[in-house]
């Protein structure tokens, strides 16, 4: 009796149902019922897994019938469905089969057949579902080894015997730059290999397959791009199936990286040998107890021994007993972590006395002192160039600052570094203020942006530079210079920088400028005949002259002085300043003692005559000045001024005044003012220049003056001519004088009355000195024929008060109408102030000439031809002549050829444009600095030329020897590699040297713009700013050093985005009064130093971060280095474990064997093998370890690279147990399907014993069947591949076992089987077998009836590409005449048909010497292979 299971029963009839579940019930299943296909896939949901089969009718009325009802189901559920149904036909049988493979049941088809197929349905269940996890478990470890195959690092490959690769990992895919498909069937070595080391690998190959054994090599192999990869591989020969060839699985650990890590190492450890020993330096690291560890090769030879008589000795072995006393002080300092540095003398092996620096840096690790390295420096020759500099340095500074001239010099940047004495005293500023931009402060604030603005952009522009400008000192004082250039180039032609002078020009300016206004007011004299347009044109001239924005000129007028003429002065100021003098509260005019009226302010004092030169601002001249009026009213009284002053220009905001008096022969009748609301607008030499200026202009005025008052005289006279003149008189023939005008009064004192009365008188009042000459005069007057300009005549008479009196004399004859003689007339006029007038201009123009021959210029004015109107004698000394051999000549005649060219392309220049040009010429060896200017005339045109030329041979000289300073300062600042920098409080880069451009790339102009962030990387910058913010800290509170310094290290940008590492040694630099006001360093390139600690820490780094443990240690098992990796992995600390040796973390099974293995080290040079360590909390784990023979430090050593392989020996035997229990399960799952198929052969055996007839052979039919089902099950585990089968072996099994059981071999009928090698799935030998089965048992039953001897043959074999073809065939009777085999089908020609075109195939069937069964049905090529393709060829599909 089954075991209670549930079957779920559809039928639509419920007859039917009725019955057919009491016979369900009655053998011990529990019965469910539907009666529609709907309800049958409700209760299916509804009790889910608790059914355990359905019997489904197929015709189940309206809605869906029992086919739609199981696909639905099925979609759900894994039940079996066993079909119920009436109908026969084919195509409802293929429909159901399609649906499910648990059988079909004719309904009336008994109870036995019933039960049997329920018990089959459940049985086949089973089965397949033990196969179905049975496949899912192989699929998920095909899966899972997959997975570890393409996730692996490892390569992986798998190449065949006939070297063709067979598959490679994802590792391996990606390193060569292949796809799977692109690898598959290619042949390793060609493809793979480099052509070198094929010849090699092929011979590991050739013993791999032939002894079997693993092998372990290193080989190169190639990518497709070119790369080469060094791999060391594992590999051994496995067998995928039995019988079937090996292939080669190689596992490679890519050794590329480590072994060019390995190179670079060792390169790098060469490259520091050779830099360490190339450096001059001697450098030596000493261990705590005081032992050479290392040396350079310069170390060693200083001491006369070689690297290796050194290493390994004591410091005090080494030294002198001397020496080392001083030295152990130092060498105890730094064991106990303090840095050391200081010089000292010291001699060589030679003797000779060298001075070094030395000094002593800790080695620190974890705190602890491990030893120190020294480097000490021969720095003799430095030293003694350093004297050298400093001694030519005191020389220069010494030239520099006993200089007359100012020196300055620039960086590139133009920002200044130095200035003298002399450029000090002009400027006004210190050399700290001066420093940087500060020179800037002591430029003219009209100047300052235009000389700056120039100045720069020349810096910029590389050009040489030369203006005059002007310095204004904080106390007003204003220099004029003449600031020139030129550049300083390096020993490489490199500008860095700039050096320069300033001159000072101020006196020679002032004369010029005041040679060139003296020349203007004179010309205006000569062309301005009004004189109000005069006037104008001289405010006009004296505010473009001076710069002043308001210029006034008041002259006399009354008891009075107004303004006549202004410029620049708001009316308002005008209007209320105009009157000077005094009232009282009556309105009346005040006057002083002597009756003058009391004139106000300044202007008054300077009027008067009231001014005291002590004070500051009265000259000796008598004029005022004051650069800042607000200062001088609030520093002086009344009393101090001399005068009540109204402050009205103060008031107007004007601070800069000048007063200037207009005096001309002892009286004053006038002054020129000067008002600026800027300060400092005046100098002394200003004011003494337009004092002199004033004289001429009060002149100009005197002789103005006069001309006018003699235009006026003549227009009376013209007026009175014809009945009164001044002093008109008239002799007749005998002399007597009959007319007198009454004007003589006037001129002489004399009435009319007392010359008509006194006839003598007019000869007795003339000048003694000119009474003869006036006689003579008379004399020649009486003749009508005398000339007229003999008619006139100049001389003096005496006043009747003693006083002389000019007279101008005119005479005429006078004729009557008829033409007779009538006597003379005469005029004479009082030319008295005409003549004092003249005589004052003939003494300026001494003056003038005096002036113009006293300067040092040579001074000329020219006609525009070239000539020589006025010269001074200075000129024609030069030019070894006189003035009077120039006066009237052309004076280029008289120049050597090339200068007279040059002079008239320069004049001509200047008639052109209107403009003075300046150049120098040569002449006899001396050097001119000349200048032409154009005089304009009232037309605006040229008329003459004003030329000056100075004497600048000496100046030349002076230059040149400066220059000479120059070369030497620019020599001595180039000599330096080191970057020498200032920077201010602010951190901002004041200074930097040429040198920056060599080592980063920027100009010193470049970097001066740059702010400290683009200097240097952000670390950098925050390390400065934090060690700069604490040395401020320090000077706050008072506690700063002024000999303190702080060596920094830098990381700069280079110009061309690189970066590199500057040693800075910084000081502070202070004034005089110790205050820190700025900070001086100097910069030193120590990339190459940084970048080898760089290297050697990403080294460290590299090996503390490898993924392995690595060691080295010497020869005794002492460990001298471990990486991270192995303190983690062993449990230590770092110190811990470095006191450690190998024979502490052996356990004592591997103990044993180190003496061994490092035996074969020392013989091979390395080896591999695997070992177990111990941890510090007594764990044992498993190593793979490689070793090496190295050199360390000059010592014997192994280096080691250990794997920790305890996850991998984990998973190994993991996989190892669990392939055994799945062996285990497989085992048992076989035998069971192999116990209930035999049950079901011998219960069909002995239920065909017990009965009778045809129901006996069907049941024998259905053993065989079962037996080929049998045959099949063991075969597929048998050959452990659950998928594929052996046809060959399989359908031999089942002949076999049908000649057992028919015992045809008895009856003589042999059966022979042709079949050909070939694998196929289990989905097609199945029902291969169940065909091959029906067919020869149905012939061993129906062909040979009646006979005893007779042949089957069985043939297999592929007819073409994916086509195989099964022949059956006998030699028995065949068919009954014109029958055939398709007509009365019993069940196993039935079943034949349905699994043929199960198979996709074609039956055909034949009847010539006996009946003949021929199937073709197709068979993937992947599972199908030809026994003649089969030799030394591995399965093309197969999957490792």
């Amino acid at each position: 009796m089954e075991g209670k299971k549930t079957i779920l029963l559809v039928e639509d009839e419920a007859l039917i149902a009725m019955d057919e579940a009491r016979l369900l019930k009655e053998h011990g299943y529990a019965v469910l019922t539907a009666i529609s296909g709907d309800e049958a896939v409700a209760l299916v949901r509804e009790h889910g897994d608790g059914i355990n089969l359905i019997l489904m009718d197929i015709d189940l009325g309206s809605g869906m019938d029992g086919t739609e009802a199981a696909e639905m189901i099925l979609k759900e559920h894994d039940i079996p469905v066993l079909f119920l149904s009436s109908h026969r036909e084919q195509e409802i049988v293929d429909r159901t089969e399609r649906i499910t493979s648990y059988g079909y049941v004719v309904k009336n088809s008994g109870e036995t057949v019933l039960l049997a197929s329920i018990r089959m349905a459940f049985k086949l269940h089973s089965a397949h579902r033990v196969l179905t996890e049975r496949e899912d478990d192989l699929r998920k470890e095909k899966d899972f080894t997959r997975l570890l195959l393409d996730t692996s690092p490892a390569f992986i490959v798998g190449i065949g015997t006939d070297g063709r690769t067979l598959m490679m990992n994802r590792s391996l895919l990606d390193a060569l730059e292949y796809t799977a498909a692109e690898v598959q069937g290619r042949d390793y070595l060609t493809a793979f290999v480099p052509e070198e080391d094929r010849a090699e690998l092929r011979k590991v190959f050739d013993d791999i397959i032939n002894e079997g054994r693993e092998t372990v090599h290193r080989n190169r192999i190639a990518s497709k791009s070119g790369r080469f990869y060094h791999v060391e591989w594992h590999g051994r020969m496995v067998s995928p199936r039995r019988g079937e060839a090996g292939l080669f699985v190689g596992v490679g650990v890519d050794l590329t990286e480590s072994l060019e890590h390995d190179r670079a190492l060792h390169e790098f450890r060469d490259m520091v040998k050779t830099v360490m020993d190339s450096v001059p330096l001697l450098i030596t690291y000493v261990d705590r107890e005081e032992r050479y560890m290392y040396a350079n090769d310069a170390y060693a030879e200083w001491y006369g021994m070689t690297r290796e008589e050194l290493i390994g000795k004591r410091v005090s072995e080494v030294l002198t007993p001397e020496v080392y006393e001083r030295a152990s002080v130092s060498i105890q300092r730094v064991l106990s972590g303090t840095p050391v540095a200081y010089e000292n003398r010291a001699f060589d092996r030679e003797g000779r006395e060298r001075i070094v620096s030395v000094r002593y840096e800790p080695h620190l690790s974890r705190g602890e002192v491990l030893g120190f390295f020294s480097m000490i420096t021969d720095i003799t020759e430095r030293r003694r160039t350093e004297e050298i500099l400093q001694e030519s340095e005191k020389r220069f500074h010494a030239l520099a600052e006993y200089s007359p001239m100012g020196i300055y010099l620039t960086d590139l940047g133009g920002d200044c570094l130095y200035v003298n004495s002399a450029w000090r005293e002009m400027a006004g500023l210190t050399s700290e203020e001066a420093c940087g931009k500060g020179w800037l402060r002591a430029l003219h604030p009209e100047d300052r942006e235009e000389i700056g603005e120039k100045w720069f952009h020349s810096v910029e522009s590389r050009r040489r530079w030369g203006y005059e400008y002007r310095f204004v000192t904080p106390g007003g004082r204003i220099t004029w210079v003449r600031g020139m250039t030129a550049a300083l180039f390096d020993d490489r032609g490199s500008l860095n920088g700039f050096v320069g002078i300033n001159i000072d020009i101020t006196e020679d300016r002032e004369r010029n400028r005041e040679q060139e206004a003296m020349v203007h007011i004179l010309g205006l004299i000569n062309e301005k005949e009004d004189l109000h347009e005069f006037m104008e044109e001289v405010c006009l001239f004296v505010s473009e002259w001076s710069g002043c924005e308001a210029v006034g000129i008041r002259l006399r007028e009354g008891e009075d002085y107004p303004y006549y003429e202004t410029r620049g002065f708001p009316g308002e100021f005008v209007r209320v300043e105009n009157s000077l003098c005094t009232y009282d509260l009556e309105g009346q005019l005040m006057r002083d003692d002597v009756g003058d009226p009391v004139l106000e302010c300044m202007c008054g004092n300077i009027l008067c005559g009231r001014f005291d030169p002590a004070k500051p601002f009265f000259s000796v001249g008598g004029s005022f000045w004051s650069n800042c009026t607000t200062e001088l009213l609030a520093s002086t009284t009344e009393e101090d001024r001399q005068a009540r002053t109204r402050n009205r220009c103060n008031g107007m905001g004007y601070e800069s005044v000048a007063l200037i008096p207009l005096r001309m022969g002892g009286e004053t009748f006038g002054l020129l003012q000067l008002n600026d609301r800027r300060r400092n607008r005046f100098t002394p030499g200003m004011i003494a220049s337009l004092e002199r200026l004033c004289g001429n202009i009060a002149m100009a005025l005197e002789h103005r003056r006069l001309a006018e008052e003699t235009r006026i005289n003549e227009e009376r006279f013209r007026l009175v001519a014809d009945y009164t003149a001044d002093w008109e008189y008239w002799i007749d023939q005998e002399g007597k004088l009959i007319y007198i005008s009454p004007s003589c009064e006037a001129i002489t004192g004399y009435t009319r009355e007392e010359f008509i009365n006194n006839p003598g008188l007019m000869t007795d009042i003339l000048h003694p000195e000119d009474r003869d000459r006036v006689v003579e005069h008379c004399v020649h007057s009486k003749n009508p024929e005398t000339p007229f300009q003999h008619r006139n005549l100049d001389f003096r008479i005496l006043h009747k008060n003693g006083s002389a009196v000019w007279i101008g004399h005119r005479c005429q004859p006078v004729f009557a109408a008829e033409g007779e003689w009538q006597g003379i007339r005469g005029s004479n006029r009082d030319i008295t102030r005409r003549k004092r007038a003249e005589e004052t201009l003939n003494q300026r123009e001494k003056w003038m000439r005096g002036l113009i021959n006293a300067t040092e210029e040579s001074a000329f004015l020219l006609t525009n031809d070239g000539t020589v109107l006025v010269m001074n004698e200075g000129a024609a000394r030069r030019m070894g002549r006189t003035v009077g051999d120039f006066t009237g000549k052309n004076i280029y005649a008289y120049l050597p050829a090339a200068v007279a060219e040059l002079r008239r392309e320069k004049a001509a220049e200047v008639i052109r444009t209107g403009q003075p040009v300046r150049f120098e010429d040569e002449r006899d060896g001396i050097v001119f600095d000349n200048r032409i200017c154009p005089v304009i005339d009232e037309e605006g045109h040229v008329s003459h030329l004003a030329i000056f030329g100075l004497d600048v041979t000496e100046r030349r000289e002076s230059e040149g020897r400066l220059r000479e300073s120059e070369a030497m300062y620019r020599f001595l600042a180039e000599q330096t590699r080191d970057i020498v920098w200032t920077a201010d409080l602010s951190l901002r880069t004041t200074y930097v040297s040429p040198s920056v451009e060599v080592l980063l790339g920027f100009t010193p102009e470049e970097r001066l713009r740059q702010p400290l962030e683009e200097q240097l990387t952000p670390e950098s910058c925050a390390e400065v700013m934090r060690v700069f913010a604490e040395e401020m800290r320090r000077e706050k509170e008072g506690i700063g050093d002024p000999d303190r310094s702080v060596t920094l290290e830098f990381h700069c940008y280079r110009k061309d985005g690189t970066t590199c590492w500057v040693e800075n040694i910084i000081s502070g630099v202070r004034d005089e009064k110790g205050d820190l006001t700025a900070f001086h360093g100097v910069a030193r390139d120590i990339t190459e130093r940084k970048r080898t600690e760089e290297r050697i820490a990403l080294m460290a780094a590299i090996a503390d971060n490898a993924p392995n443990s690595i060691t080295v240690h010497d020869r005794e098992g002492h460990f001298l280095y471990a990486n991270e990796k192995t303190f983690r992995m062993h449990g230590w600390g770092r110190d811990e474990f470095l006191k450690l040796s190998l024979y502490d973390v052996d356990i004592p099974e591997s103990a044993e064997l180190i003496a061994g293995r490092m035996q074969i080290i020392e013989e091979q040079g390395e080896a591999s093998f695997e070992v177990r360590h111990r941890r510090r909390d007594g764990g044992v784990f498993p190593l793979e370890v490689f070793v090496k023979k190295i050199d360390w430090m000059g010592i014997p050593a192994f280096l080691s690279i250990a794997t920790d392989i305890a996850g991998r020996k984990q998973s190994e035997e993991a996989i190892t147990a669990l392939l055994k229990e799945k062996e285990i399960l497989l085992r048992e799952v076989h035998h069971r399907i192999k116990n209930n198929l035999n049950m079901i052969a011998s219960l069909l055996s002995l239920q065909a014993r017990s009965a009778k007839g045809k129901s006996a052979e069907t049941m024998m039919d259905a053993r065989g069947r079962v037996m080929g089902m049998i045959s099949l099950y063991e075969l597929i585990y048998q050959s452990q591949d659950y998928r594929n089968v052996d046809l060959e072996s399989y359908l031999r099994a089942i002949l076999d076992e049908i000649v057992q059981v028919s015992g045809s071999d008895k009856r003589g009928i042999g059966i022979s089987g042709e079949i050909g090698a070939m694998t196929v799935a289990v989905e097609v030998s199945l029902p291969l077998g169940i065909i091959v089965n029906e067919l020869v048992t149905n012939a061993l039953k129906h062909a040979f009836a009646g006979r005893d001897k007779g042949a089957v043959k069985v043939e297999l074999k592929m007819t073409g590409p994916g086509v195989c073809s099964l022949l059956v065939a006998d030699n028995g009777r065949g068919y009954p005449e014109g029958a055939s085999a398709g007509e009365g089908k019993g069940f196993g020609l039935t079943l034949v048909d349905m699994l043929v075109r199960q198979l996709g195939g074609e039956l055909h069937t034949g009847n010539e010497g006996g009946a003949l069964f021929l199937i073709t049905f197709p068979v993937d090529h992947r599972w199908a292979e030809e026994a003649g393709n089969k030799e030394g060829k591995a399965d093309e599909g197969t999957d490792l």
